[in-house]
């Protein structure tokens, strides 16, 4: 019997995850992304003035799976748990991040993988001799005999252009968040983390603080769901000034910073999950699956990336 080919759409650690089942049960996979570097939301951008985790801040675990994966990555050294963060919270559970940055995390998973990064993958059609993906440039990417989808809901429905086979999916909807990124010569009485309900700083964290960051002087800022949809169109760097006033108003003792940047994810945390570990069509050998299946947690995305993963297996070898 062949060796079967399963494409991967999105290297977040759904998509990984996926992978990293379908790989260790003697699969052949390819995982596609558009992004220049693995790991979707679990973001870390390089400065000339320190790193930033711009995207999520940090994971914990809930399931025995996830735990365990956590606790093998922490001994890989490709994580380290966070006592800002734990004594933030106040109930003993651990908190960890990436090493060197939240894409970190995913490492342990992309382990020995075929990603080809930089690629956005435009079109999937279904045939006799199994899927067919382009990319945006219409170049041909391969023919596969199994296919996982693993980027935020809109993006796998605009891919399938309207066909049924996605419908499932329309019931996921998304909050965005607007990101800013600071650095600064000295934080001198800045908390290391602070959280409010909403508005410019629903979340502020000293992200040089994080273990391994070595104590650089930067800023990660998120803004709440409603503010940041309020300023969804505004310009990045109108953005950035706006975060930065805000926090500059709650913290007078900084100084003028050193950079100044900020980020938009359109598709930042899941409201409405549609309640099931992924959506399989076995005669499709189609698989779908992200935070948007089970919740707005890195613990969801990746157990949904098992379960799309574990649901091809079984189809497959």
């Amino acid at each position: 019997m062949a060796t079967p080919r399963v494409a991967i759409v999105g290297a977040g650690i759904a998509g990984l995850a996926a992978a990293r089942v379908l790989a260790d049960a003697g699969c052949a996979v390819r995982v596609f992304d558009k992004g220049r570097a693995i790991g979707g939301r679990l973001a870390h951008r390089r400065s000339d003035f320190g790193g930033f985790d711009h995207g999520a801040q940090y994971v914990r675990a809930e399931g025995e799976t996830f735990r365990f994966y956590l606790e093998e990555a922490e001994q890989a050294g490709a994580i380290a748990r966070w006592p800002a963060m734990e004594a933030a919270a106040g109930d003993g559970r651990p908190v960890y991040v990436g090493a060197p940055g939240m894409s970190g995390l995913v490492a342990p998973l992309a382990k020995g993988l075929d990603i080809l990064s930089g690629v956005t993958v435009a079109a999937a059609s279904l045939s006799d001799d199994g899927w067919r993906l382009g990319a945006d440039d219409d170049s041909f990417l391969g023919r596969f005999d199994a296919l996982v989808v693993a980027i935020p809901a809109p993006q796998a429905l605009e891919l399938f252009e309207g066909h049924p086979v996605a419908d499932p999916l329309l019931g996921a909807t998304y909050a965005p968040c607007l990101a800013g990124l600071f650095a600064f010569e000295s934080l001198s009485g800045m908390p290391e983390v602070a959280r409010e309900e909403d508005g410019p700083l629903a979340w502020v964290a000293h992200d040089g603080g994080k273990p391994g960051r070595g104590e650089a002087a930067t800023i990660a800022v998120h803004a709440g769901a409603d503010w940041s949809q309020s300023h969804l169109e505004t310009p990045k760097g109108a953005v950035a000034a706006a975060l930065l006033m805000a926090l500059k108003a709650r913290h007078p003792a900084l100084g003028e910073p050193t950079h100044v940047d900020a980020h938009r994810w359109l598709y930042a945390r899941v409201e409405q999950a549609l309640g099931v570990a992924c959506v399989f069509d076995a005669d499709a050998r189609l698989a779908f699956c992200g935070d948007y299946c089970l919740g707005p947690r890195v613990e969801a995305a990746f157990d949904s990336g098992r379960a799309a993963g574990e649901a091809l297996r079984a189809t497959l070898v």
